[in-house]
């Protein structure tokens, strides 16, 4: 993780990598935790979303769009967003217009306009 004062080691706590998922521990206590989460099961088609990533190595760009659909891949429960998601995107966070976190940014269609989607927080929470 990279901070003012350098770079902080992580440890991975968990993975699923046939989920694209993983949980990271710092070793020292530097962030500034996330307040609220929503459930994927709260999420409606229609409402406004932003995502914030590292497009290109551009940190903490912020996008907007709107939740376009909500899908299930082989069980896991994915927020279909038109909020960008650009290569070097992907870990960041999808958050509703409260600021709650709904999901985590994974992937987009590629040759395809505003297909992006993102891992619900619920699947980050499962035991």
């Amino acid at each position: 993780m990279a901070t003012s004062s350098g770079l902080s080691p992580l440890k991975v706590a968990s993975a699923r990598f046939g989920s694209d998922t993983c949980v990271l521990v710092a070793e020292t206590d530097q962030f500034s935790p996330v307040q609220h989460i929503r459930s994927f099961d709260s999420l409606q088609i229609g409402e406004p979303v932003i995502t914030i990533g590292s497009p290109g190595g551009f940190s903490n760009t912020l996008s907007n769009g709107i939740i376009s659909q909500l899908r299930l891949l082989d069980g896991q429960k994915l927020v279909q967003t038109t909020a960008a998601i650009s290569g070097g995107s992907s870990g960041g966070g999808l958050f509703d217009a409260k600021g709650n976190l709904i999901g985590i940014t994974t992937f987009k269609i590629r040759d395809a306009e505003s297909l992006n989607f993102a891992i619900s927080i619920d699947e980050y929470l499962k035991p």
